[in-house]
């Protein structure tokens, strides 16, 4: 880790030192829940903080492709029922043409 990087940690764990204060004592976790936190009264380390970021930034990104899925599924459905018009009016067309054969054979 570079100083820069160091140094922007330090500050946003100072920064968020008043979210992850003493808040649950570690008898109220019977489970686990917290996980290493628990043990240390409740306080997240630098070390814990930079996964949870690199962790949101994942989910984050994770949410805008699964965002574009969505929109190509809603894009490629547009396509397939303009399709479908399509070929029922070719259908249509080639009625209105073949019935009259039909009809005089």
């Amino acid at each position: 880790m570079t100083r820069l990087q160091y140094t922007g940690v330090k500050a946003r764990e100072t920064k968020t030192q008043r979210y992850f204060h003493d808040f649950v004592e570690p008898e109220e976790d019977p489970v686990g829940l917290l996980g290493e936190a628990s043990a240390t009264n409740g306080r997240i380390s630098t070390q814990e903080l930079v996964q949870l970021e690199e962790t949101s930034r994942a989910l984050q990104q994770r949410e805008k492709d699964i965002n574009k899925v969505v929109r190509s599924i809603a894009d490629l459905n547009a396509i397939f029922q303009d399709l479908a018009r399509m070929v029922t009016e070719q259908v249509r067309k080639v009625w209105v043409l073949l019935f009259p054969i039909i009809v005089a054979t």
